[in-house]
């Protein structure tokens, strides 16, 4: 089968794709495709609000990840050092934090599962697009989804020796 009909009959085989990038609790996700198909809806994800980035390292989301942590730390560092210019630091710091904290607490896990099919899609698309047969594609796709632990372990380390430096010296 040439890559040209494998992206012809994409609605066809979607749901044995997704099933293959995100492996365990794919269920979970597929009612959402099946709802919501690839477009931007929202649906609050406790996870993402709980764990928030670790979350997306947890789905393989870095590029997701580092972005969202550079966007969240500029926009901060930039409202803070135009406030403390201002000389009005102490009496709006507070606003500022709670918009910040409304931010990840309502934005984020509310867009957390759409982040996440969009992902999805660019991955099938992708192995599409590199592969002719089905079961390549299949293979690249359970090898670049799933699941990792490995680097949230890395930097729940990283933070645990952090914390016992400051406190052991």
């Amino acid at each position: 089968m040439a890559p040209i009909d494998i992206l012809d009959s994409a609605e066809e085989n979607d749901e044995e794709l997704i099933r293959c990038f995100i492996g365990d609790n794919a269920d979970y996700y597929l009612g959402y495709y099946r709802r919501h198909g690839y477009g931007l809806f929202t649906s609050y994800h406790f996870p993402a609000l709980f764990l928030g980035i670790f979350w997306m390292f947890y789905r393989k989301m870095y590029w997701e990840a580092f972005l969202y942590f550079f966007v969240f730390l500029g926009a901060w560092v930039l409202t803070y050092s135009y406030f403390q210019v201002g000389g009005i630091a102490t009496t709006t710091s507070g606003y500022i934090d709670m918009i910040f904290l409304l931010i990840h607490i309502f934005l984020f896990p509310s867009l957390a599962n759409s982040v996440y099919l969009q992902k999805v899609k660019r991955n099938i698309m992708r192995s599409k697009q590199k592969y002719s047969e089905m079961k390549k594609v299949e293979n690249e796709l359970r090898l670049k989804g799933g699941t990792s632990l490995v680097l949230i372990f890395f930097i729940i380390t990283f933070f645990a020796l952090s914390i016992l430096r400051v406190f052991f010296g």
